[in-house]
């Protein structure tokens, strides 16, 4: 038990983390590196630990990714090269 409860904390923070880094002033090796881990994260628990989380533990990770996603700025995200 205490294990799972580590494995959801870890999730969390790393959620949090993520979400904190989706500002257009931080850089983006940041966020890439953070979204490569979590992803990491998510995989390694996904397919090493699945029977001690379940289902509820990977619908909720990848709703968190998801939501972390739509916070990054739309105009960074999609904008091409500067014009100015």
């Amino acid at each position: 038990m205490a294990m799972v409860l580590v494995l959801w904390a870890v999730m969390l923070v790393l959620s949090a983390a993520a979400w904190f880094v989706q500002r257009p002033d931080r850089p983006a090796s940041l966020r890439v590196a953070l979204a490569i881990g979590q992803g990491g994260y998510l995989a390694w628990v996904a397919i090493t630990q699945f029977e001690r989380v379940g289902l509820g533990w990977l619908v909720v990770a990848l709703a968190l990714m998801v939501a972390v996603s739509f916070r990054a700025d739309p105009v960074q995200v999609f904008a091409g090269p500067s014009d100015s």
